[in-house]
């Protein structure tokens, strides 16, 4: 059954990055009270070329196979930029649609000359931190963040499903979205 909010939120706990708000909601069962995390939102790019797609290694190299992440990050870079940005007459995804291609620059040294954005997935129950998936199937060449990782690699898409498939990307929300992507693909 549905929850629907019932009444103003209140913080409980605040950091720079984190902060717990709780909520009185009205359900089945009468009105209570849910907490969640709240985090600012973040962006993660799918960049493809031919039959590959751009990935990050995600932890430190070893022996065995890599584990990989998408090119992204936050927003805005911090917990109260992104409530002045929800207190704003700007959209959360207008600031996403900008701070996409710089984060793809810093990360990469890429410029998405042509992108889209996919969909944005919820972290889940108990934690307001969406992401939002854009697709970049054109770039150019670009002045990276000079202290940013430079060890990005083409991985073939069949070897990114598998990825996916057997927990080498290990953000959950990003393995859903490229299976769903390579799927949109076929």
């Amino acid at each position: 059954m549905t929850r629907v909010p019932a009444g103003d939120e209140r913080v409980r706990h605040r950091g720079d990055r984190v902060a717990v708000v709780e909520r009185p909601v009205a359900g089945p069962e009468g009105v209570r009270r849910e907490e969640s995390a709240r985090l600012p939102p973040g962006v993660r790019l799918v960049v493809a070329d031919a039959d590959e797609v751009l990935l990050l290694p995600d932890g430190p190299r070893g022996p065995g196979a890599p584990r990989w992440r998408l090119p992204g990050g936050p927003v805005v870079d911090s917990l109260p930029a992104y409530e002045a940005l929800r207190g704003s007459d700007r959209s959360v995804r207008d600031a996403a649609d900008e701070a996409a291609p710089r984060l793809l620059r810093d990360a990469v040294g890429l410029e998405p000359v042509r992108s889209e954005h996919l969909f944005a997935l919820p972290a889940g129950p108990g934690v307001d931190a969406p992401l939002r998936y854009y697709l970049v199937e054109k770039h150019r060449a670009a002045r990276r963040a000079p202290d940013e990782p430079t060890d990005a690699a083409w991985v073939d898409r069949a070897d990114v499903r598998a990825s996916c498939l057997d927990g080498r990307v290990p953000e959950a929300r990003s393995a859903l979205a490229l299976l769903r992507w390579l799927e949109r693909e076929d």
